[in-house]
């Protein structure tokens, strides 16, 4: 099933949706989830990345949640499932496992627009990759902790 109506509690993902046109599916997003304006501050926040208000997010009824563990809580990812919301938890360790991310969200962009709406060109995912936030969420290696 691809989502349609996505919450995202992981600001750099929350951007990359925006700029690989997906905007339109985020109905959710933490207070930290500032790029790209104007067009995320319509879409209602449900809190701050470590303290997410787990009745608001299901109150949003999302077919799909992202989280991330070294942003994210374990209690919040532990209460989502528990509410038998989808969850995705992502946790790239390497450039690599990022890039591989960044993929896998441009491909499903691409099989949610409409045929005559897809773009043959991935330079919002280049754009977004130039800027060097891909970075900020890979590690050398994996925190001991919780695991999905």
């Amino acid at each position: 099933m691809i989502p349609r109506r996505v919450v995202s509690l992981v600001p750099s993902v929350t951007e990359s949706l925006f700029l690989l046109g997906l905007g339109d599916r985020v109905v959710g997003r933490t207070d930290y989830c500032v790029e790209p304006m104007p067009a995320v501050g319509a879409v209602p926040s449900v809190g701050g990345t470590k303290d997410a208000d787990v009745d608001a997010i299901a109150a949003l009824s999302p077919e799909l949640v992202l989280v991330n563990q070294e942003e994210n809580t374990e209690a919040i990812h532990r209460d989502l499932v528990a509410r038998g919301l989808r969850v995705h938890l992502s946790f790239p360790k390497t450039v690599a496992d990022a890039v591989a991310l960044m993929r896998a969200r441009r491909d499903a962009g691409r099989s949610l627009r409409p045929p005559r709406a897809r773009c043959a060109s991935p330079t919002p995912c280049r754009r977004w990759s130039a800027s060097g936030r891909i970075r900020s969420h890979v590690r050398s290696s994996a925190p001991s902790g919780w695991t999905h």
